[in-house]
């Protein structure tokens, strides 16, 4: 969360000369969540605010580990107070990002992730900004990387043909929107030395400095004097694009020359800032919150208030913290599995910060669980990583025993479904069978489920029924004649025949249909008796049908079995007397009929 460590006071006791009011919003960037995190950033903003709110006599807004919401917020809250002779100048120090398809600029908040641009802040964001703000000059100074798309090439108007004092009444007078950034579409140079980076050292100095009204292409030629020096660094300056820019440029006016100054202190400014500067020197290295809050009540805007301010409240944090109770584990000493997806928090408490999210199914080493709280403290390469509340986390042995037992019942619950399908099935073939009360049912029933629950009754009906076959076959085979020898006679074609389709014939129930034929021709007729047995029903249907022989020798006759066949197809008899044969088609599949013994 950001640190706001000074509000702007908009709204002055006393207004200034020519060169109106002057604001800042300082940003210092380092502690980012998804970035690496910066060193001087913050250090840099913190400087730049107490030299321009000391010597510059700026209200300033300052801004420490800033999200993009925050930023944007404050900028547009600018835009809102501004009014036409208002000075604004905003500082931003931390890290910077480009799209290079696009040539687009950003300044990168500590919400920002590498690849998801997000939380990114545009150039043009910044600048949709600063062209509907009233305020008469607005100058950004940005300390990032890539920080020089913001600016445009075109030079701004040089001072010639008329005094120093004229053209900065002009300057004055005019709408200015320009930038002073650390470097190009190259990555800036990093520390510079004294806890800043190499352009922050140089800006600070050149303000520090500067005892005259200095404008901004001023201020850029004495800073590219010193970064030429110090560091391999070009910094640019010049108009903001597309934020209506009309040829002024910003001025930087000390405090000592403003036209209506405050009323001088009892003793000279020179005697002050001495005496305040051996203050800090006093203090400034001290543990003890006491001391800055002394400074604080002696210098309240003095030039180190702000880092004064930094110092108490850290302090105090400490101290704070110094107070909570320490936390006791009762050792466990074991490997967890969190149930399901676990916070783990940088202390005990529902409210702490969450350091990490642990997924359901990983595990975790447990040292202990917290004394008197339903918490689990974790740890992870040795090194304490947080605390997880122990309803989230599982022992690993009762876990995967748990697991195992979950496994288990799966399995039983499906080999007992399967039992009960087969058990239906059974069923289901049992009450075919016992229907239709065959002799040849019983004998498939019996090979399908030998140990089936009907396998006992299905044996005694099935001896009964092959019993009482055995006395039904011999009354027929003696009433039945002996088959007739075949002649080429055409006139005489007599006697039994039989028929197997095992391939060609099949009923609805996949069973194969036999057929006997009695075939008996005289004089030129003929009479026929054809029955088809199928084979799981065990019996069948019986046709007669007679008819005199056709002119060419041969017997066309077509022998319905719509009760057994499946698509009740018809049985055709094709009989050649001429050649002392017979034969059979039943769709397309011819079969030779076989004399009966």
């Amino acid at each position: 969360m950001a640190a706001l460590l000074s509000l702007p006071h908009l709204a002055q006791a006393a207004s200034r000369d020519q060169y109106g009011r002057y604001h800042a919003l300082v940003i210092g960037n380092d502690d980012y969540a998804h970035l690496p995190k910066l060193n001087t950033a913050v250090s840099d903003a913190i400087a730049t605010a107490g030299l321009l709110r000391s010597k510059y006599d700026f209200d300033v807004t300052l801004l420490l580990n800033a999200t993009q919401a925050q930023t944007l917020n404050f900028v547009d809250w600018l835009k809102s107070e501004l009014t036409a002779k208002d000075r604004l100048l905003i500082y931003y120090a931390g890290h910077g990002g480009i799209d290079r398809k696009t040539d687009t600029g950003y300044w990168l908040p500590i919400d920002a992730k590498p690849d998801d641009k997000t939380n990114w802040i545009a150039n043009e964001s910044i600048t949709k900004l600063l062209r509907a703000m009233a305020a008469r000059h607005v100058i950004v100074i940005a300390d990032s990387i890539f920080s020089g798309t913001q600016t445009r090439a075109a030079e701004l108007a040089a001072q010639s043909g008329v005094g120093r004092d004229e053209w900065i009444r002009r300057m004055a007078k005019t709408r200015a929107r320009t930038a002073l950034v650390s470097g190009g579409l190259k990555p800036v140079t990093g520390t510079g030395g004294g806890g800043h980076s190499v352009f922050a050292n140089a800006f600070l100095s050149a303000l520090r400095d500067n005892n005259e009204v200095l404008d901004g292409q001023s201020l850029f030629q004495r800073l590219r004097g010193r970064l030429a020096v110090k560091a391999d660094q070009t910094p640019r300056y010049g108009t903001i694009r597309r934020a209506a820019h009309e040829g002024g440029d910003f001025l930087f006016v000390p405090r000592m020359l403003a036209a209506e100054a405050e009323a001088k202190p009892a003793v000279s400014p020179v005697d002050s800032n001495k005496a305040e500067l051996l203050f800090w020197e006093t203090i400034k290295d001290s543990q003890d919150a006491e001391s800055y809050q002394a400074y604080l009540e002696q210098y309240p805007t003095g030039s180190f208030a702000v880092l004064a301010r930094v110092r108490l409240k850290k302090l105090k944090s400490s101290q704070t913290a110094s107070l909570e109770p320490a936390i006791v584990l009762e050792p466990i000493e074991g490997m967890f599995v969190a149930v399901r997806n676990a916070n783990v928090r940088i202390t005990p408490n529902v409210n702490a910060e969450k350091v990490v999210t642990l997924r359901k199914g990983r595990e975790i080493y447990v040292p202990g669980k917290v004394t008197g709280k339903n918490w689990l403290a974790v740890d992870r390469d040795g090194k304490r990583l947080g605390y997880v509340f122990s309803n989230l986390l599982q022992d690993r042995e009762v876990f995967e025993a748990a697991r195992n037992e979950e496994v288990a019942k799966g399995k039983q619950k499906a080999e007992r479904q399967a039992r009960e399908q087969a058990q239906n099935r059974e069923s289901a073939a049992w009450k075919m069978v016992a229907a239709s009360g065959s002799a040849a049912a019983l004998r498939i029933y019996l090979q399908q489920y030998p140990d089936g629950a009907n396998a006992s009754l299905a044996r005694f009906r099935l001896a009964d029924l092959e019993a009482s076959e055995g006395n039904e076959t011999r009354k027929l085979t003696m009433r039945q004649p002996k088959p007739a020898t075949k002649t080429a006679n055409p006139s005489r074609f007599d006697g039994n025949w039989t028929a197997m389709l095992d391939d060609c014939g099949v009923s609805s129930f996949g069973e194969p249909i036999s057929y006997d034929f009695d075939l008996r021709i005289t004089s030129g007729r003929y009479h026929i008796k054809a029955t088809a047995n199928q084979g799981f029903i065990g019996s069948g249907e019986t046709q007669e049908m007679s008819g005199p022989i056709v002119a060419d020798g041969r017997i066309r006759v077509a022998v319905p079995f719509k009760a057994i066949l499946p698509e009740d197809p018809n049985l055709e008899i094709i009989l050649r007397p001429g050649d002392g044969r017979a034969r059979l088609l039943f769709d397309k599949c011819r079969i030779s009929l076989t004399a009966k013994p």
